[in-house]
């Protein structure tokens, strides 16, 4: 039997990995409208293609964005059974 808080920690940590891949790799490769360009300088202070970090520092700030979005629809995420710990994992027979 798994507690909650172990199975919401491994799907935020798949989320994070997720998403800061993806955004890392679509800056240094997808075409991104100027505008969006501005606003993310603006914000990270970085120069889009002229400072290494701007990748990182997008591709952490998406990442965080869609890891507090998980945790706080966990938290209010009604229990499968209340009072116990996950049943999906649970033993065959066992509550």
């Amino acid at each position: 039997m798994l507690p909650a808080a172990i199975v919401t920690a491994i799907f935020g940590v798949g989320i994070y990995t997720f998403f800061y891949t993806i955004i890392e790799k679509g800056v240094q490769t997808a075409a991104i409208p100027a505008d969006a360009i501005a606003r993310w300088q603006a914000y990270t202070g970085l120069t889009y293609q002229a400072d290494t970090g701007f990748g990182d520092a997008a591709a952490a700030i998406v990442a965080q964005t869609a890891l507090s979005t998980f945790v706080s629809f966990a938290a209010f995420w009604p229990d499968p059974v209340p009072g116990a710990a996950v049943s999906l994992f649970s033993p065959a027979g066992r509550p």
